[in-house]
């Protein structure tokens, strides 16, 4: 570092700009795109760099480049529980095509106005997955569902097939409350034991 000294002394008295110094202070506000911060006592506002990727917290300790401005580079420790958010203050691209990306978190929180994903294969594992959306488009060449079980709930069931529906299964109960109508072409109904029609009335023709 002594060797160093002179050269930095005299580049800065060539260029006529004070060379940054980095300084640890302690976060005691922060604004849209600043922090107030004290150090050792003097406090001062200082804009977030765009390299400090957390977002600093009142309480962090962050490390300051003092020159002409103040700029917050980095956060150091965080006292408090406050949780870790990433800060970017446009568009942002995380990785490349041959990086991978691990995230070991407590809990992920990811707020956006529009995002896009494009992922060749998706595997996830969990015990229980919740959403709330106003609308769901899926578009998919093959869909498949396995499930122990699968409950639907809803106001109105609409759905369409171009070719063939089929079911089966060991056992089919159809029950409406009111009507049911079945039409074709032609209707098939054929029983290896018993067909049993019951009702008030039986109109056939």
């Amino acid at each position: 570092m002594t060797a160093f000294a002179p050269i930095l002394q005299d580049d800065a008295h060539r260029t006529g700009h004070a060379m940054p110094m980095q300084q640890t202070a302690t976060v005691l506000s922060v604004g849209p795109d600043t922090a107030l911060i004290d150090h050792q006592g003097h406090v001062s506002r200082a804009r977030i760099a765009l390299s400090c990727l957390v977002q600093p917290e009142p309480g962090d300790h962050v490390l300051v480049a003092m020159a002409e401005e103040s700029w917050v580079t980095a956060v150091l420790a965080r006292p408090g529980p406050a949780p870790i958010r990433l800060l970017a203050a446009s568009d942002a691209v995380i990785g490349g095509p041959a990086t991978a990306l691990t995230l070991n978190a407590g809990a992920l929180n990811i707020q956006a106005a529009t995002a896009t994903s494009m992922i060749g294969d998706v595997t996830h594992s969990g015990a229980s997955f919740t959403g709330h959306l106003a609308i769901v488009k899926v578009i998919a060449g093959l869909f498949e569902t396995l499930a122990q079980r699968i409950l639907v709930q809803t106001k109105s069931y609409l759905r369409m097939v171009d070719e063939a529906d089929q079911l089966r299964a060991k056992t089919i109960d159809h029950s409406a409350s009111a009507t049911m109508h079945h039409e074709a072409d032609c209707v098939f109904v054929s029983g290896g034991t018993v067909i049993r029609l019951d009702a008030g009335q039986i109109h056939m023709g």
